[in-house]
């Protein structure tokens, strides 16, 4: 699909919008591989973990690699959507992408981190510059893994992908050391390797939280790396299954009315989760 729009739902009003897009048909060259629309808005892509949202001071929709319409190639190119201005921005290339970079915002540091190809990057909005924290030579990472950060404890927590000889999809980088290391995982360990799923983590009750579809969701102790299954209540309506190209960042903690939400497909309704204390 070759539109380019932004969605956005209004948690407060419970009500979509489309605050910009898509590029008029007639601006979209449909032979060739390009960033941008001849209207200069960067083409439609595949993202996977390469979205995230800059707060205040930034209100900005952060993108960053992905596969471009139409043939899928890969891109360093970094966007930024400005919600104030409602216009597109191309930032600074990163020095390492891949089809599956995966990102996330943290709002200690308010800078982004990311998972490239081979590198773990620092990006900061306020500069517009990037730093390579560390190389993992051996790298190649898939397309299907998910990251949150633990502000509390400067942990970025990887879930999603499946271990092989070389490397595990799964794991965690010290935000403050630059080390990655796969701790010994206990519990309900399956969530580890799920197709791309939602993660976020609880401010309020200090837990990393994920969702792989059905009626419940995974908890994680970063203290003690235990996973553990939480079901719901067979009475409660629920998304169903996750879409079989994963969830992504459609699962997100809302902290400011400690809930989660998740958008399962295009079709579907929005839904809300509270945990309990």
């Amino acid at each position: 699909y070759s539109g380019n729009e932004i969605y956005t739902f209004d948690v407060k009003n419970q009500s979509w919008a489309r605050p910009w897009g898509p590029t008029s048909p007639e601006l979209i060259n449909r032979a060739v591989i390009t960033e941008t629309y001849s209207d200069g808005a960067p083409v439609s892509r595949h993202t996977y973990a390469g979205l995230t949202y800059l707060p205040s001071p930034y209100n900005m929709l952060w993108s960053q690699g992905g596969s471009r319409w139409v043939l899928g190639y890969a891109t360093k190119a970094t966007w930024g959507f400005d919600f104030s201005l409602k216009q597109w921005k191309q930032l600074s290339d990163a020095p390492d992408t891949s089809l599956g970079v995966v990102s996330a915002y943290d709002p200690v540091s308010k800078k982004v981190y990311m998972r490239g190809l081979r590198n773990f990057l620092e990006y900061d909005p306020k500069s517009d510059k990037w730093e390579s924290l560390l190389y993992e030579g051996w790298g190649y990472y898939g397309d299907n893994t998910v990251a949150a950060i633990d502000t509390r404890r400067r942990l970025m927590v990887f879930v999603g992908g499946k271990a092989t000889a070389n490397i595990s999809e799964y794991g965690v980088f010290d935000l403050v050391t630059h080390e990655y290391f796969v701790p010994d995982f206990k519990g309900d360990t399956e969530i580890l390797e799920g197709n791309a799923p939602g993660v976020a983590y609880d401010t309020r009750h200090d837990r990393v939280v994920a969702w792989d579809g059905g009626k419940g969701v995974y908890v994680l102790d970063t203290d003690t790396w235990v996973w553990t299954y939480k079901p719901l209540s067979d009475s409660l309506e629920t998304p169903g299954e996750a879409v079989g190209t994963g969830t992504f960042g459609r699962f997100q903690y809302v902290e400011a009315y400690d809930v989660f939400m998740v958008v399962n497909a295009v079709d579907d309704d929005v839904f809300f989760l509270k945990i309990s204390d």
